[in-house]
């Protein structure tokens, strides 16, 4: 699972949590 705004090994789900 990889989006445009998470680092290369996180998760939309951990990444929403450190960037929204």
């Amino acid at each position: 699972l990889k989006c445009p705004y998470c680092p290369v090994e996180q998760n939309p789900e951990d990444a929403r949590l450190i960037y929204f």
